[in-house]
């Protein structure tokens, strides 16, 4: 018996000491390209430029948590890409989660790449030719929980676009000043292309229905 309790002992001490061990989150202070997996937090409000995305994650298995702070730029807000301006229609990160904040931009709040990836609890304010979410190529995404708005000129374009990606998940969102279409979905560029579909579209809805 003592040797038993003697190993069930040690084996707790070992178990606290690898759980310590384990790596705190990435503190995020200003624009940042993430090229390793692991947690990342944001400390502090974040402002950008127009040329880039504040935050590109350019790697899988990132978790971005926007930790109730803004990132605001006239450019986008995050891509998360393996790499900036991908159009080789090969997205190969997979499994982001970017949460928790908001994104005030001048161009897209946030564009998917990837695969298996998840958007939520994001409140995205774009400009009015820019749309606040924006997967392309990708599979299997996950957006829901996220409040969406855009300007209200005349080029305000869709809350949600969609290219060449299929069996996507876009739920329980609520969009605000966004005047032209709801959703945009592009199965094909070209007669190349793959016709792709089957996303699914459920529970979002209008602030103000009136409008």
């Amino acid at each position: 018996m003592k040797n038993l309790t003697f190993s069930t002992l040690l084996a707790l001490v070992l178990t606290a000491s690898i759980g310590s061990l384990q790596a705190a989150p990435t503190l995020i202070t200003a624009p940042k390209i993430i090229t390793v997996p692991g947690s990342y937090v944001l400390a502090n409000d974040i402002a950008g430029t127009s040329g880039i995305a504040v935050i590109e994650i350019q790697a899988s298995d990132v978790t971005l948590n926007l930790n109730g702070h803004t990132i605001t730029t006239q450019g986008s807000g995050i891509t998360i890409d393996e790499f900036l301006g991908n159009n080789s229609g090969n997205a190969t990160l997979v499994n982001a989660h970017v949460s928790n904040g908001q994104i005030v931009a001048g161009a897209q709040g946030v564009l998917i790449y990837g695969s298996s990836c998840l958007v939520n609890g994001l409140t995205i304010t774009v400009g009015e030719s820019a749309t606040p979410i924006v997967i392309e190529h990708g599979n299997l995404n996950r957006v829901h929980g996220c409040v969406l708005s855009a300007a209200t000129g005349q080029t305000a374009r869709a809350a949600f676009s969609l290219f060449l990606t299929s069996h996507n998940t876009i739920q329980n969102n609520t969009l605000t000043g966004i005047y032209v279409d709801t959703i945009q979905e592009d199965d094909q560029a070209g007669t190349s292309a793959t016709v792709v579909g089957d996303n699914t579209f459920s529970g979002n809805h209008f602030a103000s229905p009136t409008q």
